[in-house]
Order: structure tokens, then C-alpha cells, then sequence
């Protein structure tokens, strides 16, 4: 029975044991089955989120990497057209701050590819962007030093265009968009074998294979869900760029155009899908305007191609464009498509025209800078040699300019310079070059021009000049132009020759009183500052040691018959080295730059108080005589000028009332407040006073209120022609007139023949001063004191 039992037993546990083991052989084999799946799908898996997620962050970067490039640019076009300080400096702080940015995103999407594993293309971008910056970088320092010039040629010489590096850019993100669509197709097919092996498992594995397989389509749909983000942030990035682009098929089909695409050409995305590429974006040749051949495309294998056209768009516009073309390429390396990257560059060239005309011409007045003006001038002396052709080149300085600065500020001086620069123009032919070549000279240059036209053209100026008034608030001004005309033929020398003989011969005109032309003729001594200045200060400072000044009078008379007290205007001229007599034009303007005109005052002074002494001791109960002095501003600004005058009256115990000081119209004003104060100083020890040049200066009666002045002497500018001259004539009369009623007496100047005299008499002027009255004589004294007459 026992043995009974046990084969019972036994026939029992066979097939339990046969069904167990054959049960646990096939659990295992389903177990190392589901293992090696699931290890296969977590393999999978991992690959593809590795995948999504580099590709997303590679994606990012370099859509953030587009809108700080773009974002750069704009501002390195506002810092070539802003001149605000404020907004510069912040402009700068912006833009070195985007360019950190930019740096830290390149480096990002170097450090998301291994060096063994990174593609040419990214290599290639990231050389190009950073060659990009650093260009960017200089441009931004050159403008921050105020190099616009250095600025504008770094821009013109740019070896690298904005295009070229937002177009890899691009050709980088259709190759990342292709990887993406491979990531994507791969996904799928893992996932159709990962369905298969599932399905095979899913009678023994039940629950487990649907809990795998929904893990598995969570996986994919996130992984899907992923991708698609990622192709629509990149769709995004694309249509945020600032400029067109055009994506092809291989076979050179359009499949996409961004916003900026659509706008420039004027086609819609939808409508130019799957039309050619030339129907579409018609560029042209800019000198012939004929439609380009497309010598790039997805048969040359050229990586990249930029070149500048004519684009005409769908509604015929037609704009300057710069393309560059790149062919997109999958992972494999085949061509794909074709992606266009274009641009509007009227702003860029009409900025680039700007600039140029800027570094060639004066901000202030819009007229040619000395630069743009030497360049003209090279150009006529190189013609004058090779045609032979005669020009002529005219310097101008403005006389009293500086009174206008001084005393309205400089404000009313550039608007006085602008407004200057319209009235020449007037002067001048269509073909001659009108500039600025300093702070209130200006030069012109006459082509194809003889000496005698120059002449006409050179003296027409300085009319207009003289007659104009300038205008400022409640007063008026007017200003004379001195010019040096230089003739420029086959023998002239270098530019700087030229000009040297033209500044010359302008500061010969200035010396010889202002406005006036004066023309260069080759060998003269002109004795032009520095060198000449230099020179007469040693002669002048010679002349105040030694006493070398004498003295001369000229006799203002009463318009009208009869005999009063006997006056004249007291004229220095100075004995020079060699015994000649130089006039006060040749030897003033150096005492005057160099400070000495205080001295030459008070020469003057002691040796006309020495004469009068002397005079006064001979002529006991004679009729006294009154004499006019010229006096600088310089000594009515010293403030021991009045006490040296009181010391020297009281020392010859001379009455007052025999000195006259004569102030010149600018000086007075140029010093309102002082020469104020010092006239009542000298009123009170009996001194009367005259203001000379009255019409060439302000040309305003309102401060002559506040001034103590007896005598108001006409310029002779408006005397000299006051019998044909009707303008003139209503000057003088008005002048007269005014002088009048404020209690002053008028004394006309250059008053050279009847006619003139009898005009004055017309108009009640009181006294007349010139040749036809008396011309100067020397004072009958000779008295050298000059040593004291400095020391004091």
C-alpha cells in the first residue's frame, strides 16, 4: 500500500512538478523577458529625455542668443546717432551688459556639445559670433572716446555682417529642428517595438504589461509634448528675428516665410507655399537692376553666401537688401532645404551717408569742416598743376566776434556764426566751397576763378558782412570780416603753404584796421603771428624802455563856423629798430596780445601830461587846448589805472577837463559795469570822454543811458560814402539825433572832402575829424619819459 501510495503520489507530483517547473522555467523566462524590456524601455527612455532636453536647452540658448544680438545691434546704431550724454552712458551700460549676456550664452552652447562630438557648424557659429562682438566691442569703445570717424570705418571695414551671424544662427537651428524630427521619429519606432514586445508579453505579464505600456505612453506623450514645445519656441524665436527669412525644400520649393519675410516682400506665408524661391524673392543687381543669378543653392554644397541686391517686392518696391543664403542640412550631412536670410539696409546706408557727411562737414553751420576743406583744396592745387588752371582760396576772420560771445554768451555766437554762414552763401558761385576752418573763420574756395573775380567775390563778402546785423534778445550787433586772398596756381606750394599765405595775408588785413581784403603776393614780409608778433613784443618792450613812441595830434573842428577851444585826438606811432616810423596797426595788435597795451597807456599819458605842462608854462593866459586819448580796455580794467592818472594830474597840477578819453564802442560794452565806474571816477577830476567807433559795435542806443559819455564819435564806415551812400546817411542822422537828446555831441570821422562837410552840416552834426579838417601832425614836443611812464 505504501508502495501504492508513493506511485500515487509520484504520478501526482509529475505533472505538478512538470507544470511548477515548467510554470517557474516560463515565470523566469517571462521575468528576465519583462527585466531585459523594461531595462531595454528605461534605456530608451533615458536617451530620449537626454535628447529632448539638450536639444531644448540648446534651443533656448540660442533663441536668447538671437534676441541679444539683435538687441546689441540696435543699440550700437543708437550710439552712432545719439549725441545725448545722458543716454549715451546708459546706452553704453545696456550694451556692455548684453554683451556679458551674449558671452555666457556661448559658452553655454559650447559647454552643452563635447569637443568630439561637436559639429563644424556650431564650431563655425560660435567663431563667428564671438568675431561679431568683439567688432561690436571696438566700435562701442572707439564711440565712448569720441572716435566717430575711427567708429564709422570699424562699421565700413566690418569683415563680419550682422547677417552672416544670424544666419548661421538660423542654418544652426534647422539642423537642431531636423534632430529634433529624427529624435522624434526614432521615439516612435522604439515605441512600436516596445508595443510589439509588450503585446507578446501581455497574456503572462496582465497587469504588469498595462501599467508598463501606460508608463511607456506617458513617457512618449511627454517626450512628444516636449518636442512639440520645443519646435514652437523655435518657430517663435524664427519669427521674432528682425529679419526676413525664407525656408525651402530641396528642391527649392518655399515652405516657410516669417513676419518679416511677408512684409518685405510682400507675400503671405500661406501663399507662397510650394512656389519657387525666385517667384517669390526677386532680387536684382544693384547697378543693372536685372534679375540675379542664384549662384548658391542645395547642389553647390556652399555653407554660406551674403551679397547685397535689389529686392522687388510683390506690390514692385524696390529696397536695398543684404541676403545671405545657407543650405539646411540633416544628420546625416544630405541637403535638405534652403534657408535665405535678408535684411532692409536703407537705414544702415542712409546712417552710413550721415555719418560720411558728418566727418566732412561742420555740425554747427552745415558748412565744410577744415578736414572736408583741405581735401577740396589738395584736389585745385592738383588740377592747377595738371590743366593749369587758376583758383583762388580766401580766408576770413571775423572782427567783434568775441564781443558777442563776451557778452551774450556762447549761445548768441553760434547762432551768430549760423546765421553768417547763410548771408556768405549769397556771395558766393554754385561751383566755390564755402567753410568753417575754425571757431570764427571761415575760408572759400574759388574754382576756375582769376584774380579779379576773387577780388570782386572777396570784397562782396566783406560788404555783406559789414552791413549785416545780428540780432540777439534786445540788442543788435554788427561785425566786419578781415580777408587774406591767396592766388593758387601751377607755382603754389603744399596745402599748408597755401594756407599759411592765407592766414598771413588775413592777419596782415587785421592789422591794417579789419575789414579789409588783402592779397598775397609771394615774397612779401607780412610779419603774420606767431612768428611776427614774437618779434614786435621784443621791439615794443625796446620802445617803453628807451622812450621810442612820438606823438601826433590831429584836429577835430566844429561843423559849423566859428572858433572854440582847440581839440585834438592824440595818435601814437613807434620808432622801430632800424629808425622807421611804424604806424599803430603794425605794432597794436601785438601790444594787445601780449598784455603791453597798459604800458603803451600810460606812456601816452605822462608823455602828453609832459607836453601840456611844458605848453602851460609858455602860454601863461593862452587859450587851453583839449586832447583826446585812445584808451584800451586792458587799462580801463586795471585798478590802479585811475590812481596813476590822479598821481599824474596832480603832480603837473594840470586841470582834468584838458584830457578826453576815447573808449571804443566795443570795449565799453565788453566791460559795461567797470568802464562805468571809471568814467565817474575820472568826471569827477573834470576828465571828459568820447565813445569812438560808435555803429560798428553794438549798434544799440539802450546802454548809452548808463554810460557818462560827452562826445559820441560816428564811425567812419558810414561818414566815408555818407554824400552817395542813402543808408549811410540814415545811419549818421539817427545816430545824430539820438546823441542829441541824451546830451552828447557828435564827432564824424573820416571826413575827406566838401561834399561830405557840407552833408554833416545838413544833418547838425557838431565836429569833424579827417584830412580835409587837418591831417596829423607830430606834437611839436619830442619828450622821452617813456621810462617813467612805464614804471609808474
Amino acid at each position: 500500500m505504501a508502495e501504492t501510495m508513493a506511485l500515487s503520489a509520484r504520478r501526482w507530483l509529475r505533472p505538478r512538478v512538470v507544470m511548477v517547473a515548467g510554470f517557474t522555467v516560463v515565470l523566469i523566462l517571462m521575468v528576465a523577458l519583462v527585466i531585459t524590456g523594461l531595462a531595454r524601455l528605461a534605456e530608451w527612455i533615458a536617451r530620449l529625455d537626454r535628447i529632448v532636453q539638450a536639444q531644448g536647452m540648446k534651443v533656448q540658448a540660442m533663441a536668447d542668443l538671437l534676441v541679444v544680438t539683435r538687441q546689441r545691434g540696435e543699440l550700437l546704431g543708437t550710439l552712432f546717432a545719439d549725441r545725448i550724454a545722458r543716454q549715451q552712458a546708459e546706452a553704453y551700460r545696456r550694451f556692455e551688459a548684453l554683451g556679458r549676456q551674449s558671452a555666457q550664452l556661448m559658452d553655454r552652447l559650447e559647454a552643452l556639445e563635447p569637443n568630439h562630438s561637436r559639429p563644424a557648424s556650431l564650431e563655425e557659429l560660435l567663431k563667428v559670433g564671438r568675431a561679431l562682438e568683439r567688432s561690436r566691442d571696438a566700435m562701442a569703445e572707439a564711440l565712448r572716446a569720441g572716435k566717430e570717424n575711427r567708429a564709422l570705418d570699424l562699421r565700413l571695414a566690418q569683415a563680419i555682417p550682422d547677417g552672416k551671424f544670424e544666419a548661421l544662427l538660423t542654418e544652426a537651428w534647422a539642423s537642431q529642428r531636423a534632430g529634433m524630427l529624427q529624435a522624434m521619429a526614432e521615439a516612435r519606432a522604439r515605441a512600436r517595438e516596445a508595443y510589439l514586445f509588450l503585446g507578446v508579453l501581455g497574456g503572462g505579464l496582465g497587469v504588469i504589461g498595462v501599467l508598463v505600456a501606460v508608463l511607456i505612453i506617458r513617457h512618449i506623450g511627454r517626450a512628444e509634448a516636449a518636442l512639440h514645445r520645443e519646435k514652437e519656441r523655435a518657430e517663435v524665436a524664427l519669427h521674432s528675428i528682425a529679419e526676413g527669412v525664407i525656408t525651402t525644400d530641396a528642391s527649392g520649393r518655399i515652405e516657410v516665410l516669417n513676419a518679416v519675410a511677408e512684409q518685405l516682400t510682400g507675400w503671405r506665408s500661406s501663399e507662397a507655399r510650394g512656389l519657387p524661391l525666385e517667384t517669390v524673392y526677386v532680387a536684382l543687381d544693384e547697378e543693372t537692376l536685372k534679375p540675379l543669378e542664384r549662384g548658391f543653392g542645395t547642389a553647390t554644397g556652399r555653407t554660406f553666401v551674403t551679397r547685397t541686391a535689389i529686392l522687388q517686392a510683390r506690390d514692385g518696391r524696390r529696397l536695398p537688401v543684404e541676403e545671405a543664403c545657407s543650405p539646411i542640412r540633416g544628420p546625416d550631412g544630405a541637403v535638405t532645404g534652403l534657408v535665405v536670410v535678408f535684411h532692409d539696409v536703407s537705414h544702415v546706408r542712409a546712417m552710413a551717408q550721415r555719418l560720411t557727411w558728418q566727418a566732412s562737414h561742420d555740425a554747427l553751420t552745415g558748412l565744410a569742416n577744415r578736414r572736408e576743406f583741405e581735401r577740396r583744396l589738395a584736389y585745385l592745387l592738383e588740377s592747377s598743376k595738371t590743366d593749369g588752371r587758376q583758383h583762388a582760396l580766401l580766408y576770413l576772420d571775423l572782427d567783434r566776434f568775441k564781443v558777442v560771445n563776451d557778452t551774450c554768451g556762447h549761445g548768441a555766437g553760434d547762432e551768430l556764426l549760423r546765421q553768417l554762414a547763410a548771408v556768405m552763401h549769397v556771395k558766393i558761385r554754385g561751383s566755390d566751397t564755402l567753410a568753417r576752418i575754425g571757431g570764427d573763420e571761415f575760408g572759400v574756395l574759388l574754382e576756375a576763378c582769376p584774380a579779379e573775380q576773387a577780388i570782386r567775390i572777396a570784397n562782396g563778402l566783406r560788404e555783406i558782412v559789414r552791413d549785416f546785423r545780428f540780432h540777439w534778445k534786445d540788442r543788435a550787433f554788427s561785425v566786419g570780416v578781415s580777408i587774406g586772398l591767396v592766388i593758387v596756381d601751377a607755382g603754389s606750394g603744399s596745402v599748408a603753404e597755401v594756407l599759411d599765405a592765407a592766414d598771413a595775408s588775413c592777419y596782415a588785413a587785421k592789422r591794417k584796421g579789419g575789414s579789409r581784403v588783402e592779397l598775397y603776393r609771394p615774397g612779401t614780409d607780412l610779419m603774420r603771428s606767431p612768428q611776427g608778433d614774437v618779434a614786435m613784443v621784443h621791439q615794443l618792450t625796446g620802445a617803453l624802455e628807451r622812450g621810442g613812441f612820438r606823438l601826433y595830434r590831429q584836429r577835430i573842428a566844429p561843423v559849423t563856423e566859428g572858433e572854440g577851444c582847440p581839440h585834438y585826438e592824440i595818435l601814437v606811432r613807434m620808432v622801430d629798430e632800424s629808425g622807421q616810423l611804424l604806424a599803430p596797426n603794425d605794432f597794436i595788435p601785438a601790444a594787445e596780445r601780449f598784455n603791453l597795451l597798459p604800458l603803451v597807456d600810460r606812456w601816452v599819458v605822462t608823455a602828453l601830461l609832459d607836453f601840456l605842462s611844458r605848453e602851460a608854462e609858455g602860454q601863461a593866459g593862452g587859450r587851453e587846448s583839449c586832447y583826446s586819448i585812445n584808451l584800451s580796455g586792458a587799462s580801463i580794467n586795471d585798478s590802479t589805472f585811475a590812481d596813476f592818472l590822479r598821481r599824474q594830474l596832480g603832480t603837473r597840477r594840470l586841470p582834468g577837463r584838458r584830457l578826453c578819453f576815447e573808449v571804443t564802442e566795443t570795449t565799453a560794452i565788453s566791460n559795461l559795469i567797470k568802464a562805468g565806474e571809471f568814467m565817474h571816477e575820472m568826471r569827477a577830476l573834470g576828465c571828459r570822454f568820447a565813445l569812438d567807433d560808435f555803429g560798428v559795435g553794438m549798434s544799440s542806443f539802450a546802454y548809452l543811458k548808463h554810460l557818462p559819455v560827452d562826445f559820441l564819435k560816428i564811425d567812419g564806415s558810414f561818414v566815408r560814402d555818407l554824400a552817395t551812400n542813402a543808408v549811410d546817411y540814415a545811419i549818421v542822422d539817427a545816430i545824430n539825433r539820438i546823441a542829441h537828446l541824451l546830451g552828447m555831441e557828435t564827432v564824424a570821422e573820416f571826413v575827406t572832402d566838401r561834399v561830405t562837410l557840407d552833408k554833416l552840416k545838413e544833418l547838425q552834426v557838431d565836429y569833424a575829424q579827417g584830412d580835409l579838417i587837418g591831417a596829423p601832425e607830430p606834437l611839436v614836443a619830442r619828450l622821452s619819459g617813456g621810462s617813467s611812464a612805464a614804471a609808474a
